[in-house]
């Protein structure tokens, strides 16, 4: 993670809050603009480092922290092991969030391997053999 300036966090804080066991992101378009206007120093450079680490994510027109996704992860996990199966229906409610939010994170989790879409369900992607 990159070590950000008192001034970069309070930045950042303010223009990416994250509240926990909220799961709603900001629009990403202009969370860049505010970073290219801002007069925070190396806050340009500090935004591209936490995307490139992976500390913000960009999942369709939307910006998420690490943090959030690791959560909805962990409940997307949960929930399809103990049910076998989901729907972007019962994602969206398990989140907390509406059907925009929850079609582009269920297709980021295809995407990276987490789950496999079979119709209007999705299921655990089945784990590489060691």
């Amino acid at each position: 993670m990159p070590r950000l300036t008192p001034a970069q966090r309070a930045f950042f804080d303010e223009l990416i809050p994250v509240r926990p066991g909220e799961f709603v992101p900001v629009a990403f378009a202009p969370v860049v603009a505010e970073v290219r206007r801002s007069k925070v120093p190396g806050a340009q450079a500090a935004f591209d480092a936490r995307l490139g680490l992976g500390e913000l994510v960009r999942i369709g027109d939307f910006l998420y922290a690490s943090g959030q996704l690791a959560e909805i992860r962990r409940r997307l996990e949960g929930a399809v092991a103990a049910e076998g199966s989901i729907t972007a229906a019962r994602f969206r409610d398990l989140v907390g969030n509406s059907r925009k939010y929850a079609v582009p994170l269920l297709e980021y989790f295809d995407r990276i391997g987490v789950t496999v879409r079979e119709g209007d369900e999705r299921r655990l992607a089945p784990k590489p053999a060691s």
